[in-house]
């Protein structure tokens, strides 16, 4: 998973947008937005295809 959380800073970084506007744009809560970029938790599958469909990841 720290491959995934690499992708997501680095098009957080690429796209200048904050984790509430990723959160946004995937349909996700901003803390578990927040929770995957700390290493808490994982995306869950269903989390993945959407960062997938989206050209996140």
């Amino acid at each position: 998973m720290e491959d995934v959380v690499k992708q997501i800073r680095a098009y957080l970084a690429k796209t200048g947008k904050k984790q509430y506007e990723l959160a946004a744009e995937i349909g996700a809560p901003v803390q578990t937005v927040n929770r995957w970029l700390t290493g808490k938790t994982n995306a869950s599958h269903a989390y993945l295809i959407v960062l997938k469909s989206k050209g996140i990841l």
